[in-house]
């Protein structure tokens, strides 16, 4: 698959979080939201298309883990296989809980500057915060201003557009 077409999931991602967050309609993709967050956790539902697949990732209520109150997110796959999220917000930047680790990795955070990296608890996975200003076009819209952050995963390198 095209590094476009990864492009084009990845948006699909953040937008669909992003406009279910602001209560914007299906039809209303293509309008720019300027308020909300980058990456909002209080979302009940959600549907993902990533690469040739799908999950919905539905909250399942507050969790405690090591003292911190996390929001847990089950993801269901197109296939039925099942995976778990703790994702916890403080002061703006969004923590992820590692169960492989017992320890957080910073999912975002507001004060990152273009340039900053940083990896997984795990350290398998790296960021970096590519633009603030980024732009992209699909078939259907182009968006301006957006968080560009590109991620090096063990099982490709992506852009992800927020």
């Amino acid at each position: 698959m095209s590094k476009i077409n990864f492009t084009i999931i990845t948006l699909l991602l953040v937008f669909t979080t992003s406009f279910n967050y602001n209560g914007v309609g299906e039809n209303d993709i293509c309008k720019e939201v300027v308020d909300g967050l980058y990456f909002p956790i209080n979302i009940n539902e959600k549907k993902i298309i990533w690469k040739d697949t799908y999950y919905f990732e539905n909250n399942k209520g507050k969790v405690r883990i090591q003292n911190k109150s996390y929001t847990k997110f089950e993801q269901v796959w197109e296939k039925n296989f099942k995976a778990t999220l703790y994702l916890r917000e403080k002061n703006g930047v969004v923590y992820q809980y590692e169960t492989c680790c017992e320890k957080e990795t910073i999912r975002y955070d507001p004060d990152f500057e273009v340039k900053y990296k940083w990896k997984t608890a795990d350290k398998k996975q790296k960021y970096k915060v590519i633009s603030y200003d980024g732009e992209l076009k699909t078939p259907n819209c182009s968006y301006k201003n957006l968080l560009v952050i590109s991620a090096k995963m063990t099982y490709g390198n992506y852009n992800f557009y927020y």
